[in-house]
């Protein structure tokens, strides 16, 4: 049958997979359930043939094989296909374990890059996931979109899972605050984040809560981090151990190092601009000071070590990276990265005020006297923060430059410098973006003015030009009514009234011919001229005998 499908020998095509009466099974399920490799690795060259079909028990082929231990078999079934992660899919606990029993990778990869572990993690199967770390997975491996089972448990939210991966050592570093707080269901305003890593790599989460009195963090051979939601909580608990100075300039980084016998404490206080209240139009960009802090405790290295690294085992936070860093180096580093993300997270709301600024300065066409007055303010803001920047980058370096002396000399520095690099090139940047566009909506709306001015301008000669006319024809119908209103003599004899038009005429006549003479006629350069040479000659008389007599 097997030959005849192959070759294709015979008038009709041999279906392979036909079932038998009994147990409903084809010849893939028989040669499975049997052991023979040789014929299921020529059954799968058929076409058409159907891995997945069921016999009257609900067993596919891979079933069978693996009931069987036929590992040889099962190697053939499962190659290039993802077996194990739909079984992972489906909560089947003793058919994975079957697979693994018999060999199969718990590694074997989909074509999303899905190991077993990532599907389990993924379909919340707590259970599978229990029996995949049996077989010591990869459990940091990421799949093609870069997430780790971790990552893909805490964006399902299951607690269970979560905490079984942290138990064999996963890593938690790409995961925020914010994040442990929903996962593990508790409320950021109530509580501290504890965490914690024994010396064989195992992590755990826990909470405290702000009411508690003084943090014990036992024991002291593990590493700990502990997360601050609120500078207030800071401030209560770390009064004693990390004392913290606090200077209200917000162009300085606090620094300070404390060294003492086996240990040192370092802590370190930055500040960064947040926008505060409703965003308005008219309203100038506006910023207040919020403030971050960092601490951690260090201790010398063994001399079996054989490093010039100190080990930097409790750690305090307040940013939003939420692990406990390798190095003190690292916590400087991470540090840094969130004071860069809030400045960015700033210039970006400013950006967002401006454009509001520019749809407002179109809207009032030059007609707003404020906006002037506002992006002056705003030019002033962004100069304030330019400074306060470059003070925090030198106040950081110089930090840097003594703590990488005293406790770190394996390089931490330089990367600490291009960590600061980055901080100081990105914000920078972005500042010089929002100082261009003030620039530009300062123009512009010097440019609208300077329009209006002109309009205004040309308005104000529209009327002084109407009252002209207005002027000149009336002027001298008021003077006939003044000349026939006077006590003169040509009055005596009491004229007719109709002498009035007559004298009215001729005085406006006069007076036209007087305009044209002098609009289209030369008279006016004459008069300027003859006049002028006049003046000129008198002018040299005067300065000649002036002269003589001072001679």
């Amino acid at each position: 049958m097997i030959i005849l499908a192959r070759n294709r020998i015979g008038p009709h095509k041999i279906d392979m997979n036909s079932q038998d009466e009994g147990k409903c099974r084809t010849a893939l399920h028989l040669a499975a359930d049997c052991g023979h490799e040789l014929v299921v690795e020529t059954l799968l060259t058929c076409q058409d043939v159907n891995t997945e079909s069921r016999d009257i028990g609900g067993h596919t082929p891979l079933a069978l094989a693996v009931m069987g231990n036929h590992r040889g078999v099962v190697a053939l079934l499962t190659k290039g296909r993802s077996v194990l992660q739909n079984l992972a899919a489906e909560g089947d606990l003793a058919y994975i374990h079957s697979l693994l029993k018999s060999g199969c990778d718990v590694d074997n990869r989909d074509t999303h890059g899905h190991t077993p572990l990532h599907v389990a993690a993924l379909w919340n199967k707590s259970s599978i996931v229990k029996e995949l770390l049996c077989w010591n997975p990869d459990i940091n491996l990421e799949d093609v979109y870069g997430l780790t089972p971790l990552r893909i448990a805490m964006n399902n939210r299951c607690k269970d899972i979560v905490t079984m991966l942290l138990h064999k050592s996963a890593n938690p570093e790409a995961v925020l605050g914010t994040e442990w707080f929903e996962v593990y269901g508790r409320r950021a305003s109530l509580h501290l984040l504890h965490f914690s890593q024994n010396q064989a790599g195992e992590k755990s989460v826990n909470f405290v809560s702000k009411s508690a009195g003084r943090l014990e963090l036992e024991p002291e051979t593990d590493r700990h981090m502990v997360l601050f939601r609120e500078f207030d909580s800071w401030c209560k608990h770390l009064a004693d151990d990390m004392p913290y100075f606090y200077d209200p300039n917000p162009a300085r980084i606090c620094g300070m190092i404390r060294p003492h016998q086996n240990y040192a404490n370092i802590t370190l206080v930055g500040q960064y601009p947040v926008e505060y209240g409703p965003r308005s139009k008219v309203q100038k960009v506006q910023c207040h000071w919020n403030k971050c802090a960092i601490a951690w405790k260090v201790k010398p290295p063994s001399k079996s070590d054989n490093s010039s690294i100190w080990i930097s085992m409790v750690h305090f936070s307040m940013v939003e990276i939420a692990w406990i860093p390798s190095t003190g180096a690292s916590f400087l580093i991470m540090f840094l990265q969130h004071l860069r993300i809030k400045w960015l997270a700033f210039c970006t709301s400013a950006a967002i005020s401006l454009s509001q600024r520019r749809s407002t300065q179109l809207e009032a066409q030059g007609g707003d006297g404020k906006l002037i007055r506002l992006l002056a303010e705003d030019a002033q803001t962004l100069a304030m923060l330019r400074s306060v920047l470059q003070s925090q980058i030198l106040t950081v370096k110089t930090f840097a430059d003594e703590y990488c002396h005293s406790y770190d000399r394996g390089g931490g520095q330089q990367i600490i410098y291009s960590e600061i690099n980055l901080y100081d090139v990105d914000v920078s940047k972005c500042i010089q973006q929002l100082e261009q566009t003030v620039k530009d909506l300062l123009q512009f709306e010097f440019a609208w003015v300077s329009i209006n001015e002109a309009q205004r301008s040309t308005s104000t000669a529209t009327s002084v030009k109407r009252l002209s006319w207005v002027t000149f024809v009336f002027l001298p119908a008021m003077f006939a009514s003044s000349l026939f209103g006077m006590n003169v003599n040509i009055l005596e004899s009491n004229p007719d009234w109709r002498w009035f038009i007559l004298v009215v005429t001729v005085l406006l006549v006069t007076s036209i011919s007087i305009w044209l003479l002098f609009k289209y006629g030369q008279i006016e350069k004459w008069i300027e001229k003859s006049f002028g040479d006049c003046i000129q000659r008198a002018t040299q008389t005067r300065r000649s005998e002036q002269e003589m007599d001072a001679e």
